[in-house]
């Protein structure tokens, strides 16, 4: 599936509340376009049309080809910023970043955990915990991914996965490597599972030493009555 979406886009000389509000109720959505060194530029986007491109499995990642009304070029952007109404939720304003095609930028990309249970949560009492759920790429725009997939069934009890590990060679990684993103760590149960265990190992070597103390004295005692006799 390919992230890029073709979008129609008409320049607006006019900007302000009132005129952001009259292109709303014509459903249309009120953005502003950025980047390569260009004034920034005001426009107007077809709403329905700009909620489906940020509705595939790309959502913000995906990369907009902006065809300006009456212009033979295209515009290649991606979402800087969405602004959304706090009750409605409805769309109310788009920031985008226009890009070269030809050449990379940093984007943040979601992580997603592959289907299974880790070893150490299904046979070590362990529990899996995440602590980062994104991580920042240094990619061509057409090349973004949906999202990284992350294999956590091989986790041991103790294991972790880095950003190095989940990303590989794929892409180039803008957050550090040796970044932890998950683990599988001891639960209260797994703890009182291995101290248990534990303790019966211990008493079993007592019982062990006890029996052989109770056979030593049992012989000694047998010597002891051949040698009266």
């Amino acid at each position: 599936m390919s992230n890029t979406i073709e979008l129609s886009a008409i320049a607006r000389p006019k900007t302000g509340k009132g005129v952001a509000r009259k292109l709303r109720a014509q459903a249309q959505l009120p953005a502003v376009l950025y980047g390569l060194g260009a004034e920034a530029r005001a426009l107007a986007l077809d709403t329905a049309q700009f909620r489906q491109a940020i509705s595939s499995d790309y959502g913000r990642r995906v990369l907009l080809r902006l065809k300006f009304e009456g212009e033979k070029e295209v515009t290649f952007a991606v979402v800087k910023e969405i602004q959304k109404h706090p009750l409605s939720r409805k769309l109310l304003h788009a920031d985008l970043l226009a890009v070269e095609k030809d050449k990379p930028i940093v984007v943040r990309v979601p992580l997603r955990q592959k289907e299974g249970i880790p070893f150490g949560v299904k046979n070590e009492n362990g529990v899996l915990e995440w602590m980062h759920w994104e991580v920042l790429l240094r990619v061509l725009p057409e090349k973004i991914p949906a999202a990284i997939d992350v294999d956590v069934v091989p986790l041991k009890l103790g294991e972790q996965i880095t950003a190095e590990q989940a990303v590989g060679g794929e892409f180039e990684l803008e957050t550090p490597g040796d970044t932890a993103l998950c683990h599988v760590v001891a639960t209260r149960m797994s703890v009182e599972v291995a101290g248990a265990e534990g303790e019966a190992g211990e008493e079993g070597a007592e019982g062990a030493a006890a029996g052989e103390g109770e056979e030593g004295e049992g012989k000694a005692s047998e010597d002891e009555k051949k040698s009266q006799d």
